[in-house]
């Protein structure tokens, strides 16, 4: 299924370790979920993460990484619903929920923190900081567009729509990007204003080690 030139770095796992398309997915979520880890891979491996389902759901929910009520720390799995509009998108920014909760810190997320991006390292705060400062960081209001996890996937999806040359993944930012409404358009940064955030999650890649090549 995947490209056989993907190779990791030594110290980084490929994603497609961490996941497993469940067989009853429905082929459009199973094509979205392969179009976003292929886009992935392009890009960086993961380090060790623990294994989890995609599943295919019709829920209200585009995308969402499901955790352990009684253990916050244990991701369960992804679901990937029908409903959404961006499938591989959403994948991505799911992925991006999973590195947040178990690669991006030495230990996984404790129930304490599991609302927050543990800055814990210079390039995890370095990464926050960037987009702390952004633009369009400023126009958002509500809770949940500030919340930390959240921006982090946010980011992280477009890090990897733009750097893995995906033309679907493009497609679904550019979607967002020039949508008629601006609560939808400030989700994701402006091309331009974007570049500082993209440098900051290089320096993290190259830190842990997981980028596939040298990053400019």
């Amino acid at each position: 299924i995947f490209a056989q030139d993907m190779r990791p770095h030594p110290k980084a796992a490929p994603v497609r370790d961490a996941l497993e398309i469940e067989p009853a997915t429905a082929k459009s979520q199973r094509m979205a979920a392969l179009e976003a880890v292929r886009a992935i891979e392009r890009v960086h491996g993961d380090g060790n993460l623990p294994t989890i389902p995609v599943h295919g759901t019709d829920g209200p929910y585009s995308g969402k990484l499901v955790r352990d009520r009684k253990d916050p720390t244990k991701p369960l799995r992804i679901n990937l619903s029908t409903r959404g509009t961006r499938p591989a998108l959403t994948m991505v920014h799911e992925v991006g929920h999973l590195l947040d909760h178990s690669g991006l810190s030495k230990s996984p997320a404790r129930l304490q923190d599991r609302e927050t991006v543990q800055e814990r390292t210079y390039e995890v705060w370095a990464v926050m900081e960037a987009i702390r400062k952004s633009p369009t960081y400023k126009l958002l209001k509500t809770p949940n567009l500030r919340n930390k996890r959240e921006l982090w996937a946010r980011a992280y999806a477009q890090y990897i729509a733009w750097k893995s040359g995906s033309s679907t993944l493009k497609a679904h930012l550019d979607k967002i990007l020039t949508h008629k409404r601006a609560g939808v358009r400030i989700r994701q940064w402006p091309y331009d204003e974007f570049a500082p955030i993209a440098e900051a999650i290089d320096r993290l890649m190259m830190a842990k080690g997981w980028a596939r090549r040298k990053l400019p």
